[in-house]
């Protein structure tokens, strides 16, 4: 009987290598898919730790204002109409605040210096109030409940300002990049399309 030995290259030795070899691969794909778990859960977290947050704060970001103050159009809304204003073409005021929920929008709206000749404000508004779905999907009817009251609030805040206020239907969600699909997932899109 022949015994394996590290000096003696052989069937047994060159079987041994490969297996060993496996094995730290598979350790290695293991503590990296480990490490990448641990990081999904921790951003998941922190995402929801920063929604609870933003729900509690009345301006979590300064607004994006861009445009002409003259305009006789103001669009106002959530980070989309800060998109807006970059492709745009249209003479308008644009007032994004990115990341803001309907009803922090609203608060800003109560307190924004508004032109004084608005024609029409456009409202964009409603996706980040969805957000929450991705982690907690039993939440829809109430969320789109809530959003819907903070939509007719906001409606109400710019009324006051002119006669003609246009709600936009809210846009569908896009595809997330990876670290943010746990955060925006089909059951964000599910809470748009009920709000809607």
């Amino acid at each position: 009987m022949t015994e394996c030995c590290p000096n003696v290259p052989g069937e047994n030795q060159d079987r041994m290598s490969y297996v060993s070899m496996n094995r730290t691969q598979i350790t290695a794909v293991l503590m990296l898919t480990a490490r990448f778990a641990l990081r999904i859960g921790l951003s998941g977290y922190l995402s929801l730790r920063f929604y609870e947050r933003s729900l509690q704060a009345q301006f979590p970001v300064e607004p994006f204002v861009q445009g002409n103050r003259a305009a006789r159009t103001v669009f106002i809304g959530d980070s989309r109409v800060a998109q807006w204003a970059e492709h745009d073409r249209l003479d308008g005021l644009y007032v994004g605040f990115p990341g803001a929920t309907a009803s922090q929008i609203t608060a800003a709206a109560r307190v924004f210096n508004w032109p004084t000749d608005i024609g029409t404000i456009v409202i964009q508004a409603g996706v980040n109030d969805m957000r929450i779905l991705g982690m907690r999907p039993e939440l829809r009817d109430s969320r789109v409940a809530a959003t819907h009251g903070d939509l007719v609030a906001l409606v109400e805040a710019c009324l006051k300002h002119t006669r003609e206020v246009i709600l936009l239907r809210v846009l569908p969600v896009g595809d997330p990049q990876l670290i943010r699909m746990i955060v925006w997932s089909n059951a964000s899109a599910d809470g748009v399309a009920q709000l809607n």
